[in-house]
């Protein structure tokens, strides 16, 4: 689709993963009336179908019949493949990249496996992005330095004209950090009008990151790795700012039971569970938290609602499990670690769990169900 100002710049956009509805970036152009053409994928295809190159023929007709005196492509992760897999064939001057990939097929260089699930429902065939990217253009690429797309970047960089945006804790969803660093407007207009350069944008990161929660939260992922006792503080700012975010408050709540602070758990993941009702990892952290507090009947119920959602997966049948093994429900827990075992045979810490769970049946300890 495409809306026409009277400006004489154009920026045409990809969506990102998952955006089937959404145009990238409409509505801040519109409110700056620039000139916008928008490709937005119904699937998770990263433009591999014929029908990416019909649509792109269109878009060349229609920026040909407007004559911007600017063009700017742009995307984020797999919108930021399309901007640049598109950049020559549209004649982009700038291409703008936020934590693009090189290639998502694992059999090519970086050997990227995070979209392993959408890269075997696809046939590469427009996956060469090296010809097509435009060598004139100016190509920014914004990314954090700390995640595997550091690993992307460092392929793009081969490419004569790119330019390297060096991102740290930002996360792959960039465009979130800059957003709340209140940096995401400036960076597309000073990459439109050509005024961007690497020291402002540093400078201005360095003075505005600590407003962003993915900043924090990315921060508090590394030191969970690196510095764990630093862990804690760094997910409680992140939750601070971001309080509506439930992956950072299920990762500030987990950061929390390793400190066996289970009461402040418990609140952190009753509120993740109301953002995301229909996942089954606040549950997982309940179940948990209500052990570590002595409250087995609730914790027995938490496991359990985890394993609705979940229910083949073998790691939330071992957390039910050793809950209902401390509220002594021993019969459930054999019926539920049986089909773990079944389900993964060769594993020792299932055979380990279901021994526990026999031994203490020929005790004969098994308690009655609760209501």
């Amino acid at each position: 689709m495409a809306h026409r100002f009277g400006s004489s710049r154009a920026v045409v956009t990809f969506s990102s993963l998952n955006e089937h509805e959404r145009p990238f970036g409409k509505d801040f152009l519109d409110s700056r009336e620039i000139t916008g053409v928008y490709f937005v994928a119904k699937w998770n295809h990263w433009w591999q179908p014929e029908g990416c190159r019909w649509g792109v023929e269109a878009a060349q007709r229609y920026l040909a019949a407007i004559r911007p005196e600017t063009l700017m492509t742009y995307g984020a992760s797999m919108g930021g493949f399309g901007a640049a897999l598109h950049s020559r064939s549209l004649m982009a001057d700038t291409v703008l990249m936020l934590a693009p990939q090189f290639t998502i097929d694992p059999a090519k260089p970086p050997s990227e496996t995070r979209w392993r699930t959408e890269a075997s429902r696809l046939k590469f065939l427009h996956d060469d992005l090296a010809p097509q990217v435009s060598l004139s253009a100016r190509k920014i690429l914004v990314y954090d330095t700390l995640t595997p797309d550091r690993a992307h970047a460092e392929l793009f960089a081969r490419i004569p004209g790119t330019e390297l945006f060096r991102t740290p804790a930002a996360g792959h969803a960039i465009g979130h950090f800059l957003l709340q660093a209140g940096l995401l407007q400036n960076l597309v207009l000073r990459a439109l009008d050509g005024s961007l350069t690497g020291q402002g944008y540093r400078a201005l990161v360095r003075e505005r990151r600590a407003l962003s929660g993915n900043y924090w939260h990315q921060l508090g992922r590394s030191a969970h790795v690196r510095r764990r006792g630093f862990t804690l503080e760094l997910y409680r700012r992140a939750a601070a700012l971001r309080p509506n975010d439930a992956v950072i408050l299920l990762d500030y709540g987990n950061a929390l039971l390793r400190e066996r602070d289970a009461g402040q758990a418990l609140e952190v993941f009753q509120r993740a569970a109301e953002l995301a009702p229909q996942s089954a990892a606040p549950y997982r952290g309940l179940c948990h938290a209500y052990r570590a507090m002595g409250m087995l009947d609730e914790a027995v119920g938490a496991g359990e609602q985890a394993m609705r959602l979940r229910p083949q997966t073998t790691d939330l049948q071992r957390v039910l499990v050793t809950a209902l093994l401390a509220a002594g429900r021993l019969e459930r827990a054999l019926e539920v670690i049986t089909r773990t075992v079944e389900l993964e045979p060769g594993l020792a810490q299932n055979i380990q769990l279901r021994d526990r769970v026999l031994a203490r049946l020929a005790a004969g300890e098994d308690v009655a169900e609760a209501p």
